[in-house]
Formats: C-alpha cells, sequence, structure tokens
C-alpha cells in the first residue's frame, strides 16, 4: 500500500495552519488536547481512508514539531507494540531536540510518521516510516515494523520467519543485494558473510506483502560507514526457502485457520 497518508508538506505547514486543518480531523472524532502559550500537544482517532482507525499525535513547542500517525488495529498486543515505538521514537526525538542550541533562525526539529498497512486472513504487517530533521541536518528516515500473526494471535518478528536469531538464514539474499550495486559493495569489507550471518535479526524492519517482502535497514546497521537506509524487496518464491519450518503455511495457508 503506498503512503496514501503522507503529506510530505506536512512539516511545513502544520507550522502556520490550524491544528485541525493540519490532522484532517474527521467529523465525530475523538480527541485529547493540551494548549499552553507555543506549546500544544493533540491526539485524535479517526477512521482512515484504508478503512482502519487512525490514531494522529501532534506535539508542538518552540523547539520541535512531532506529527504522527499510527493504525489501530483492534488487535490488543499489536496495537501495544505499535504504541511503544511510537512513544520511543517521539521521546528519543524529543530527548536529542533537548541537547540541540536553539537555532538563531528560530528553524525547528521535526518529525513526521506515517504507516503502511497490508492484511491477509492470515497476518497483519505494519510499516512505520519516520522522517527526522535535525535543524542545520540532513533529513533522516528510519523504519520500524510489526507484524501480527493472526494464525498464532501473537506478534512474530524477522527472527521467527526466519528460525534463528540473526540474519544467517537472509544473509546470503542480503549480500547478493548489496554486491549488485557498485556503490553498496564498496563498503562491505572482508568476511562480509559472518559478519552479517551473526548482525541480530532486530536490526530489520520488514513489510509483508502477498508478493514478497521488503526489509529496510536503518542507516549504520548493517553497513557502518554508510548513512543512508537501505531497502531490499524478495519476492515470495525467493524467500520462501529462507522461511523457518512451517512458516510459510502459517503465513500464506488459507487452511490452517
Amino acid at each position: 500500500m503506498k503512503f496514501s497518508r503522507l503529506l510530505p508538506l506536512l512539516l511545513v505547514f502544520c507550522l502556520m495552519v490550524s491544528l485541525c486543518s493540519c490532522l484532517k480531523i474527521a467529523e465525530g472524532d475523538t480527541s485529547d488536547k493540551v494548549y499552553t502559550a507555543d506549546l500544544y500537544a493533540y491526539v485524535s482517532t479517526h477512521k482512515g481512508s484504508d478503512g482502519y482507525e487512525t490514531k494522529s499525535t501532534l506535539y508542538n513547542s518552540d523547539r520541535y514539531t512531532v506529527g504522527i500517525h499510527t493504525p489501530v488495529l483492534g488487535m490488543e498486543e499489536a496495537d501495544f507494540f505499535l504504541d511503544t515505538i511510537t512513544e520511543s521514537v517521539a521521546n528519543d526525538f524529543k530527548d536529542t531536540m533537548s541537547t540541540v542550541d536553539k537555532p538563531e533562525d528560530g528553524s525547528k526539529g521535526v518529525l513526521y510518521g506515517d504507516y503502511s498497512i497490508h492484511a491477509t486472513a492470515q497476518y497483519v504487517s505494519v510499516l512505520m516510516t519516520y522522517q527526522i530533521r535535525y535543524p542545520g541536518k540532513d533529513p533522516i528516515t528510519e523504519y520500524r515494523s510489526v507484524f501480527y500473526s493472526i494464525t498464532d494471535q501473537t506478534i512474530l518478528t524477522l527472527a521467527d520467519l526466519l528460525g534463528t536469531p540473526n540474519l544467517a538464514g537472509a544473509a546470503q539474499l542480503i549480500i547478493a543485494s548489496l554486491e549488485s550495486d557498485q556503490n553498496l559493495a564498496l563498503h562491505m569489507g572482508e568476511d562480509y558473510f559472518s559478519k552479517l550471518s551473526l548482525t541480530d535479526a532486530s536490526v530489520a524492519a520488514f513489510f509483508m506483502q502477498d508478493g514478497g517482502i521488503t526489509l529496510y535497514f536503518n542507516a549504520n546497521t548493517i553497513l557502518d560507514a554508510y548513512t543512508s537506509p537501505l531497502t531490499f524487496f524478495y519476492e515470495k518464491s525467493t524467500f520462501t526457502p529462507v522461511l523457518a519450518e512451517g512458516m510459510y503455511q502459517r503465513i500464506y495457508d488459507d487452511s490452517v485457520n
């Protein structure tokens, strides 16, 4: 699913227009809001265009603006993880902003978060994308994900899908992707297979769709000197051989339910 709610200009105009216009609050929404001088906080839950409930959260101060859309799935464990991720990213951003000198030009730090979602009878896959800009710095994009197995009624991690706590199962696929790009291959170094095989699988966010899976690695996670996120798509037929035993049926087979 494309980022239908992603509004790139929000980073600028949410500081200029009214709060309700900024978040496109739907009629009949439920809202909590606090206003004090140049600081305001607003949380609104409304129906998104994809049919899911969407929680829109906005914090604004004289130093930063935070605007994040998070899906509300109605699945307790998945919603808890999504809220935890959003809170963690927002708090890390605000903590960092508290250590940054206030720019003389009055510019602010900005954090914007939005999601993509894909659901089947077996699972719901959510990818959270966060765009971060600190004053005077280049923008940063970071990814987080939640994969809820309806079959198992629990969160499954990439380590669960691979049947190993590290990236050993997918290492060769990832290396082939890196080697196919000359610019990326230059950053790999020697004995990269061993290094990647031992890397904790939690460093990767992932988004599952019918046609395959996309792995997302934030900057400096698998390539120390590479300062941009890395994205690799693998077709279903390519990624299936590295899944843990029985995982294919748990994800794709309707008869499991």
